[in-house]
């Protein structure tokens, strides 16, 4: 009977040592599985704690990078030149400069250049006047400053088509461009395929004409730009941009919009005399470095639009 007992007790003591051990087992097991996801969960976290601090490094280089841009603004009066920020800011496309270098050579060479300009009622000269526009302006200048030159003005503001019987007729060595107030994203296609066109029927006729854009804007920034600048970066043609100088000098509080327009639209005379100081700076800027010009000229192989 003792032994019986004994027995039972023996057993008994055996059954509890073998649930406390599987429940050990058990324990470590939770145990290591919580260590593993902790691990997992610290790599996580230090990972996008890697990922945000890059990010705010990121940030910070570049608030450094436009408070030294700020730094050195200089502040532009109506009264006094474009400051360089204006300049910068109006270099759309630099392009390919072989025409007009070749034109500018003319002109040293105190040779007879004929100017012309085609665009819609900015070109005119609506709210400066004809003596007093933009065109009139450069083409003043031009005279003024290649004194042994003869220039011959051509305004053929406005219409694209004025191009061939106003423009082409003349016999141009170099054509101003502009249309961006009047074209329009109500028809976009169709308007892309004609700035195409008249940049295409420029480029081609006999006198082989340099070509500069200009891109304007109305006083809320509605303009085409974006949509030309697309075909003149195709054909890798200057575009000079009064829109992009003139929204920021307003943005940074320097002038006001009825500073350089009566309307919504149309640059009064300070506006035009802005465009044509910006046209001025980049033929100079060409000029000084003439000599360095060479090699082949835009392609206009292969159209930029499906134009005809």
């Amino acid at each position: 009977m003792k032994k019986r007992i004994l027995a039972v007790l023996i057993a008994t003591a055996l059954a509890v040592s073998v649930t406390g051990c599987a429940g050990n087992a058990t324990s470590s097991s939770d145990s290591t599985s919580a260590s593993s996801v902790a691990e997992s969960s610290d790599t996580s976290t230090q990972t996008s704690s890697d990922a945000s601090s890059e990010d705010e490094s990121k940030e910070e280089s570049s608030q450094e990078e436009s408070k030294d841009l700020e730094a050195n603004y200089t502040k532009y009066t109506l009264d006094g030149d474009l400051t360089q920020h204006m300049i910068d800011m109006s270099r759309l496309n630099e392009g390919n400069k072989v025409r007009l270098a070749n034109v500018i050579k003319k002109l040293k060479n105190g040779e007879e250049v004929t100017v012309g300009f085609i665009g819609g009622s900015i070109t005119q000269g609506t709210s400066a006047g004809n003596d007093l526009c933009y065109a009139k302006l450069t083409a003043d200048w031009l005279q003024k400053t290649y004194s042994n030159a003869k220039i011959n003005y051509v305004n053929a503001g406005i219409g694209v088509h004025r191009v061939a019987n106003d423009l082409l007729s003349k016999n141009p060595d170099l054509v101003f461009v502009e249309f961006s107030v009047n074209d329009t994203t109500e028809n976009t296609e169709r308007n892309k395929k004609s700035y195409d066109g008249l940049l295409r029927t420029i480029w081609k006729s006999s006198t082989n004409p340099a070509i500069i854009t200009i891109a304007t804007t109305q006083e809320d920034g509605t303009s085409f730009q974006d949509q030309h600048a697309e075909i003149v970066k195709h054909y890798d043609l200057p575009m000079i941009s009064y829109r992009n100088t003139i929204l920021d000098t307003i943005k940074h509080g320097d002038i006001v919009w009825k500073d350089i327009s009566d309307d919504n639209i149309h640059p009064n005379v300070p506006g035009h005399k802005i465009v044509s100081q910006l046209l001025q700076a980049y033929i100079s800027d060409v000029d000084k470095d003439v000599d360095n010009i060479s090699g082949s000229e835009s392609d206009f192989t292969t159209p930029a639009t499906d134009a005809p």
